[in-house]
């Protein structure tokens, strides 16, 4: 080989080198959740869900019966969580609607909760248990009330297993502690329910 082409092809690689050194660099900060400006962003990583979600009014992908909507007693269904890990230091509850026409709709902000397996009663909410503000302004559980017409909405009865406990007091704004409660999520499970008016 020539001296001309042996230099050549020396940088050629080191120019290679150099370009996937700057690759590499680039992912790293990106993974760690900055840009390439060097401003920092949060990246919230995807949960396991891994806790199962149950009603003894509805299954999963089935109609809310009208009892727990707007268009009965609006008082919230029966619920059972299992699967919380071990290492959960606390459990909370989101119901909402993110079919909503301004935007995901918050019915049920409901946190503090025992870090076990458990549930809530129909119409009930477990002692020592705090609610965050919902969509409607008020600290409590408000049932889907979808607008006349609409096609069933899906609602989502999300249950976490929290990392750290939630430091808001009862009556907080309900995103507020949704925030919160994704931050500090290591596990999750949904049921989904459908509701519908004419």
């Amino acid at each position: 080989m020539s001296r001309r082409v042996g230099c050549a092809v020396t940088m050629a690689v080191t120019t290679v080198a150099l370009l996937l050194g700057a690759c590499s660099s680039s992912s790293s900060r990106v993974a760690r959740g900055e840009t390439l400006d060097g401003a920092t962003r949060t990246v919230s990583a995807p949960q396991p869900e891994s806790i199962h979600v149950s009603s003894s009014a509805f299954r999963d992908g089935e109609a809310i019966p009208a009892e727990f909507t707007c268009s009965g007693a609006d008082r919230s269904p029966p619920l059972r969580w299992a699967g919380i890990p071990h290492n959960a230091v606390e459990v909370a509850l989101i119901v909402d609607d993110p079919e909503a026409p301004g935007g995901t709709f918050l019915h049920w902000v409901l946190f503090a909760l025992p870090k076990e397996d458990g549930g809530v009663e129909a119409g009930t909410v477990p002692r020592g248990a705090r609610q965050g503000r919902n969509g409607f302004g008020k600290a409590a559980y408000g049932g889907p009330c979808p607008p006349n017409g609409d096609a069933p909405h899906h609602y989502q009865f999300t249950v976490y297993a929290l990392s750290r406990k939630v430091d808001r007091p009862d009556g907080a704004a309900g995103e507020d502690v949704r925030r919160d409660v994704e931050a500090a999520a290591i596990a999750t499970g949904s049921l989904i329910g459908t509701f519908g008016r004419r």
